[in-house]
């Protein structure tokens, strides 16, 4: 009965399953061997939610808060804390499963790392609601190729359900492909999660440990998370956003750190166990 529940939500920009059985290894054996007694009594689920283009938002987002749902409410998981892992477009349903699971009666995260988050921004002096990638990092490492930022925009229209034509796309640019769809399901308005702590009676916002990474075209998306959860937390009354927020910066670009970091990648993984022991010990 005294249990962990890991939510592994992998990358892959909604279109293919990047990384899901590499990086979750990685992350899983990392902690195992860092403190194999709590780990070994923890359940690591990976949930294979449906991709792009065959399938559009939000079906991505209900199939992760239908698997959360499930492993806790009818397989009884996550006693003693529930904790989402999420990795580039994984990390963005992180966000959203997380601000969801807040309004469900006994359903309730406890802390979620959100790893290079694929977030596309609300644009500026626009009079529709509309949401693009065009940001500093997106423009300084346009020409990137992990990932390659036509991919990324690619990627976002497939998962958005948008079709243009190849001469359409071509006479767009970089980074200025829009979408009607708010793909992060309200998680960059500091509203939405006010109003997800007031509506749900849960106790307090859960941990984010966040990373971002130089080189990476999805860096300013990752850093203006990091600000609307700032706010969230001031809102809130906490005096030390610090408490309830840790971020990691890495160098090697998009999902670098797994493979030329290793020094960083055991400190978020310290740092992660550090927070599932927190809530263990309540």
């Amino acid at each position: 009965d005294d249990n962990i529940l890991l939510m592994y939500l992998h990358g892959g920009g909604f279109t293919v399953r990047g990384g899901k059985n590499m990086l979750s290894h990685q992350i899983f054996t990392e902690m195992l061997k860092q403190d194999d007694k709590l780990m070994g009594r923890a359940t690591f689920a990976i949930v294979e939610y449906r991709l792009a283009p065959l399938s559009h938002y939000p079906d991505a987002t209900n199939d992760s808060m239908l698997a959360l749902e499930y492993l806790v409410k009818t397989k009884g998981l996550g006693n003693s804390g529930v904790h989402i892992i999420g990795q580039s477009a994984g990390a963005t349903l992180a966000m959203e499963v997380t601000l969801k699971s807040m309004s469900v009666d006994g359903l309730s995260v406890d802390s979620f790392l959100v790893d290079e988050p694929m977030i596309p921004l609300p644009r500026k002096n626009s009079n529709n609601n509309t949401w693009a990638f065009d940001s500093d990092s997106f423009r300084r490492y346009a020409w990137t190729s992990m990932p390659s930022t036509r991919w990324l925009e690619w990627s976002l229209m497939a998962y958005s359900g948008i079709s243009l034509s190849e001469l359409e796309e071509s006479t767009i640019p970089i980074g200025m492909i829009e979408t009607p769809v708010d793909i992060t399901g309200g998680a960059l308005s500091p509203e939405k999660w006010t109003q997800a702590v007031e509506e749900g009676g849960v106790p307090g916002l859960p941990h984010l440990l966040l990373v971002t990474a130089l080189g990476d075209p999805l860096r300013s998306g990752g850093q203006y998370f990091k600000q609307v959860y700032e706010q969230v937390l001031m809102a809130a009354g906490e005096t030390k956003p610090e408490s309830k927020l840790s971020y990691m910066e890495a160098v090697s670009g998009h999902a670098g750190l797994y493979i030329f970091e290793p020094a960083l990648f055991k400190r978020l993984m310290t740092v992660f166990l550090d927070k599932i022991r927190s809530v263990r010990r309540q």
